[in-house]
């Protein structure tokens, strides 16, 4: 009778234990995944501009997993590295001519824009080919580049990215608020994976069926479970922008792929706080 007892007493110990470790573990594989920091627009302040060559150099430096950078089309079809449809928030003048700043950048060519105008810490505005040029100095850090299309993407667009990220494809995402700019480059793209692509979803749902996402921090809150439900249904991806607080910073780590911050070293270094 006694060894009976101690011998359903033992299974029922062992049982317990297997069910606590199967829900550390669990729990564990949640918390599992690396989530990467990124420098959205670079690290930008008052003296260095967003989207600059020194912004992505500041970014680098302060250990960013990987950078984030907006392109426009100008008249000519050239892709340069701007956010805004105009030139008026991080354009100046040249002592050469004057630049015209409150012009749409789809109606200027690109030699105008050139000739005249300069970033506000006084740098060039760079072209997508030379910024691409440029990151390459560091491409032994495997980092991530997020291209944000904001205008319908060219050919010439599609040429460029094929150069630089033929055989090293791992490490790109283009990103858009518009799926057709993604679709419209994935056709051309055509050595691209499906992983390379985010849509930049704004609303509290998650719109691409084709593509990852990346969501505006306040629908992530506004439906967490859904997206975490989503990463758990289907091999894609979620990124969260823009994220410049620790608080909101350190739920999503062990979480999502990907948090795009204008606060590079607060993301570093709540990631190192969380794991």
């Amino acid at each position: 009778m006694n060894k009976k007892k101690y011998k359903i007493t033992g299974l029922f110990v062992f049982f317990n234990l297997v069910v606590l470790f199967a829900i550390s573990g669990h729990a564990h594989a949640e918390d599992s995944k690396l989530t990467y920091c990124i420098a959205h627009r670079g690290e930008h302040d008052l003296l260095v501009t967003e989207n600059s060559f020194a912004s992505m150099k500041e970014a680098i430096n302060k250990q960013a997993d990987g950078v984030e950078f907006d392109v426009r089309h100008t008249k000519d079809h050239v892709p340069i590295i701007m956010h805004d449809k105009t030139l008026l928030r991080t354009a100046t003048d040249k002592q050469s001519g004057k630049c015209p700043l409150r012009k749409n950048i789809s109606s200027l060519n690109w030699e105008e824009i050139k000739t005249n105008c300069k970033l506000k810490d006084g740098s060039e505005i760079p072209t997508l080919n030379e910024i691409l040029v440029y990151l390459e100095k560091f491409n032994k850090l495997d980092l991530f580049t997020f291209i944000e299309l904001k205008d319908s993407p060219h050919d010439k667009t599609a040429d460029i990215i094929e150069k630089h990220f033929y055989d090293k494809k791992d490490g790109l995402r283009i990103i858009s608020f518009k799926e057709t700019y993604l679709d419209k480059i994935s056709n051309r793209l055509k050595f691209l994976d499906e992983k390379n692509f985010l849509d930049l979803d704004l609303g509290s749902w998650g719109k691409s069926k084709r593509y990852g996402i990346n969501v505006w921090i306040k629908s992530y809150n506004l439906r967490k479970r859904y997206f975490l439900k989503l990463l758990e249904s289907k091999n894609t991806e979620i990124g969260v922008w823009t994220v410049n607080k620790e608080k909101s910073m350190l739920p999503l780590f062990g979480k999502v792929d990907f948090v795009t911050t204008d606060k590079i070293s607060t993301c570093i270094n709540a990631r190192n706080l969380k794991h």
